[in-house]
């Protein structure tokens, strides 16, 4: 080898090394501002976060914002209204007021005169107390003369119904119908007994109408034998009178009283009743 050659070896030798050198430092150069660069990177996907973030966070404080400004806006309105029932209700309260002091003004007199009223109601209470008790000891009184008066009232309206009949039966004022139109039919020469019950003397109002000659008895289960007898003598076809009866029971006896020419069935059409 030449000392050309040499140098030209050792000078290639030394670029070799100056570039390992170089390559070297710009390597780690390289890593160093690509790991600055993630770091950027990183940090603004953060700061991108962050903006969204804040985005989102502005746009809710406006539309709060803009819900506060319209409540604002109400409340304004509605304050001039308020202001206007403020004023009317400060005048009613300055008018009741008035009345409150002329009504407390009164209040003190009610109270003097309620003093006057309770010392009196006291005193009334005791005498009412001493009523009471009086009351008591008269209502238990009127509660038994009320009763021996009810007792003795429905005594005398028995009484007074007795009386009243009694007087009607005394004055013949009671009447029974024991016939009204009644036709008897009695065979020939025969008779027929109409008996009734008569409580009470008095006398029966009789009218009967006959086809032919008729006798009407009466007897009494209180005598013996026919008492009495219409017409007094003989037979009548027609009559109207009266007959005295007695308590007991009574029976009328109605007789045919045929002619030698009649034949068939007496009819008496009969009206009584009994009046006592």
């Amino acid at each position: 080898m030449t000392v050309s050659q040499g140098i030209y070896v050792g000078t290639v030798v030394v670029l070799v090394v100056v570039l390992g050198i170089i390559g070297s430092v710009a390597l780690y150069t390289n890593n160093q501002l690509q790991n600055n660069v993630n770091n950027l990177n990183s940090s603004l996907n953060s700061l991108q976060t962050n903006f969204t973030t804040l985005n989102s966070e502005y746009v809710n404080l406006n539309s709060s914002y803009n819900s506060l400004q319209n409540s604002f806006n109400l409340l304004t309105a509605n304050m001039g209204s308020l202001q206007s029932q403020y004023n009317s209700l400060y005048n009613i309260y300055t008018s009741l007021n008035a009345s409150y002091v002329s009504l407390n003004s009164n209040y003190t007199g009610l109270q003097y005169n309620y003093t006057s009223l309770q010392t009196n109601y006291t005193s009334l209470q005791y005498n009412y107390t001493s009523l009471q008790t009086n009351y008591t000891s008269l209502n238990s009184n009127y509660t038994s003369l009320n009763s021996s008066f009810a007792s003795l009232q429905q005594s005398y309206t028995y009484l007074q119904g007795n009386y009243t009949a009694l007087q009607n039966i005394v004055n013949f004022k009671n009447s029974t119908i024991l016939l009204t139109n009644a036709m008897q039919v009695i065979p020939l020469a025969g008779n027929k007994n109409l008996t009734y019950s008569t409580p009470y003397a008095g006398y029966l109002s009789i009218s009967f109408n006959a086809t032919r000659g008729t006798l009407i008895e009466f007897s009494n289960s209180n005598y013996t034998g026919i008492y009495a007898q219409y017409p007094l003598t003989g037979n009548a076809t027609s009559g109207t009178f009266r007959m005295p009866v007695f308590p007991g029971s009574e029976t009328i006896t109605i007789q045919d009283e045929p002619q030698p020419s009649d034949i068939g069935y007496l009819s008496v059409l009969l009206n009584m009743t009994y009046i006592y």
